[in-house]
């Protein structure tokens, strides 16, 4: 669009890329795995062990068990907090849009 911002478009870059890194955090490198390279662990992969390593257990949790939470737990912190970050763009961007008069969805 005539008269739209060069930087609008770089942070419209940097929210796809940290979207991207956040989809990793969430889901894994399925690219890395499915060629059997070693890849850090995902939220849905520490939740899925999670799951299936109490399915039946009966005693108290494991320290394994403690730890993988604690991992989930800041996955998921980290996760917001990256959530928010990129909805605080998103809102300035498209306020930046509004006032350049690009055509913007509602």
């Amino acid at each position: 669009t005539p008269g739209a911002s060069l930087e609008d478009l770089n942070t419209a870059r940097s929210i796809d890329i940290e979207l991207r890194e956040l989809g990793l955090l969430l889901k894994g490198d399925a690219t890395r795995t499915k060629r059997e390279f070693e890849a850090g662990a995902s939220l849905g992969d520490v939740t899925g062990l999670l799951a299936w390593g109490t399915f039946n257990h009966r005693g108290a949790p494991t320290g394994s068990m403690r730890a993988m939470k604690e991992d989930a737990e800041a996955m998921i912190a980290d996760a917001t907090a990256a959530l928010e970050k990129i909805d605080e763009k998103l809102d300035q961007l498209e306020a930046n849009a509004r006032e350049q008069g690009v055509p913007y969805w509602d």
